[in-house]
């Protein structure tokens, strides 16, 4: 008589591969979530462990350097008013209240719920601004935005696939003839060629073209900036 082993694998060339080919996708879509959700808490972790030692810990608020990259960031604003944008982290709101005046509603996003709840107490008073704890490789939106916004995010994905499993994500997420704006500060010509790398995998999705790119910093001895801004195409 034949196990139930054998009599699987003898019948492989009937439906049984279909079969096989079923759990293998089943399989491969649940091992990526279970990823996703270790690398969400993981990240959560360690951003809420950063967050809660002070308060503006990277400086977005008081440094020179940061101020200067979201002047720099909102002057590709300036023409444009946009009906939905997203801001993918956001930390504690220093460039979200500048987004919130260049658009009809704006909804930011982050990992760590500490640094949410200090973008709610600097943002009070701003109507139209929707806080959301998420991340890239975990958030479902319901809708889509005509500008998505990424600032000094994109080198915490762990791996070459969870880099390309939030391009595939992201660009599905933005309206045709919306726009993306990357920022990415970087302190090495090996930090700018990784920055450089995110635009490339952008552009391969076909989705967009490149608008606009700068380079910029305070003091080119000390960290600098890439800015990206990309057009959705169709």
């Amino acid at each position: 008589m034949k196990t139930r082993g054998k009599f699987f694998f003898d019948n492989l060339n009937g439906g049984g591969v279909f079969l096989a080919t079923g759990y293998l996708h089943l399989l491969r879509g649940l091992l990526k979530r279970a990823y996703a959700r270790y690398w969400d808490w993981k990240t959560r972790h360690k951003m809420e462990r950063v967050f809660r030692r002070r308060e503006d810990p990277y400086g977005y608020f008081t440094h020179s350097h940061e101020r200067l990259k979201q002047s720099r960031l909102e002057s590709f604003l300036s023409v444009h008013r946009y009906e939905n944008v997203l801001e993918i982290g956001c930390a504690e709101g220093a460039f979200s209240r500048r987004l919130a005046g260049h658009c009809r509603h704006l909804w930011a996003m982050d990992i760590s719920p500490t640094a949410l709840d200090r973008a709610r107490k600097h943002l009070r008073g701003v109507s139209n601004v929707t806080f959301l704890e998420g991340s890239v490789l975990n958030y479902e939106p319901s809708m889509s935005w005509n500008l998505i916004v990424i600032s000094e995010v994109l080198y915490y994905l762990p791996r070459a696939r969870a880099l390309q499993e939030a391009i595939a994500r992201v660009s599905s997420w933005i309206a045709p003839g919306g726009r993306l704006l990357l920022a990415h500060s970087y302190a090495s010509f090996g930090e700018l060629s990784i920055r450089k790398g995110y635009v490339e995998e952008f552009l391969k999705t076909e989705v967009f073209q490149l608008g606009e790119e700068v380079m910029g910093g305070e003091d080119p001895r000390r960290s600098k900036y890439l800015i990206s801004v990309l057009d959705r195409v169709w």
